[in-house]
């Protein structure tokens, strides 16, 4: 349906296109760049940002949640510089990441990692602090040590948070790799995009557009996959 509006806007008000090009234009770009493979680094570059920065924040956050669940001192002392660093926008820090780090993979996979870890975070803190108290009597009972409760009880119990967490910081993932390729980059969608908007290619940038938003949703109907079936077998 939407496709049909899009055309028909473009036919009715005689759009030119280098304005709004019409979808069939832009499926023809977007097949021409695939028939050479001239886009497939891109989209892989990309894809490998979010999913190794995405990785490494939501690893870090759970981690943090468990450390800042079982040890409330950490909370305390270390809470308040995570609050600081989730305020700062994103993208007045990208630069100075980007110069820190250099115009590689590395810069982008960082920023992933920074607006995974938050929502993964305080999520599974949220969850983590409603543990029925007969769960936390019952492994203390059987001898569990922290690790082993956090594996067997405590994260389970939690992944319906945690899953949440990882959908929301997924979305924000591609965001962040777009804008770390705005700004410096060698690859990768957000990369491309600012070349195509130099050359004033505007169906290139739509079908970069229309790329991140697949993958988008793509990443994020993986995850809620994975969460349905970790549901129901701890169900």
């Amino acid at each position: 349906l939407g496709v049909f509006a899009w055309w028909g806007v473009v036919k009715y008000f005689k759009i030119e296109p280098y304005i709004l090009p019409s979808p069939w234009s832009v499926v023809q770009r977007g097949y021409e760049l695939f028939s050479v493979g001239a886009i497939q680094p891109h989209i892989y570059r990309t894809l490998y940002e979010v999913l190794v920065g995405g990785g490494i924040g939501g690893l870090i956050g759970i981690v943090a949640a468990c450390c800042f669940s079982y040890i409330p001192i950490f909370k305390r002392l270390l809470m308040p510089i995570v609050v600081i660093i989730q305020v700062t926008p994103k993208i007045s820090i990208a630069p100075l990441i980007v110069l820190w780090l250099g115009l590689g993979v590395s810069s982008k996979i960082t920023l992933v990692a920074l607006v995974m870890f938050y929502p993964v975070l305080i999520n599974m803190m949220t969850k983590l602090s409603s543990v029925p108290t007969s769960f936390k009597d019952l492994a203390i009972i059987i001898g569990m040590n922290p690790i082993r409760r956090a594996l067997k009880v405590d994260i389970p119990f939690a992944f319906p948070a945690l899953a949440s967490g990882l959908k929301l910081g997924i979305l924000q993932g591609i965001t962040a790799s777009v804008i770390g390729q705005f700004i410096g980059a060698t690859a990768g969608l957000g990369f491309l995009e600012i070349q195509a908007q130099e050359a004033a290619d505007t169906r290139l940038v739509i079908v970069c557009i229309l790329l991140l938003s697949f993958l988008g949703y793509a990443l994020y109907s993986i995850v809620a996959l994975i969460e349905k079936r970790v549901a129901r077998r701890y169900a």
